[in-house]
């Protein structure tokens, strides 16, 4: 008496999906544009300015005014800078990924998230 046959499963490789390499070519292409932009591009949406009067730096809640008549605060929960005294240093305002924006000191190296005030 014999054992009856036991099926053979397919080959695994006969089982994967394949992609059309284009789509994979353009999912690899976007990737790479995201992740080799330059600082200056790296921000879409992003806008410059300049505070209107001397900069020291922030503890929570510090608000600045710019030059453009808005206005922004310091979240908070952001932990305080300290620098030296900087008369209408630049900066620049970009949106954040979750809620807020981030107003950036290029001159300082230095970030801050912020709020805009109406």
């Amino acid at each position: 008496m014999g054992t009856p046959p036991t099926p053979t499963a397919p080959a695994k490789s006969a089982l994967r999906k394949t992609e059309p390499a284009a789509d994979n070519d353009s999912l690899i292409s976007k990737a790479k544009k995201i992740f080799t932009q330059t600082k200056e591009s790296a921000h879409p949406g992003s806008i410059e300015g300049q505070i209107d009067g001397w900069f020291d730096g922030w503890t929570s809640n510090t608000m600045w005014h710019l030059k453009d008549g808005t206005q922004w605060r310091a979240e908070n929960s952001q932990p305080g800078f300290a620098s030296n005294p900087v008369r209408d240093p630049k900066v620049k305002i970009y949106p954040a990924a979750i809620n807020g924006y981030w107003l950036e000191f290029p001159e300082l190296d230095q970030k801050v998230r912020v709020r805009q005030l109406p």
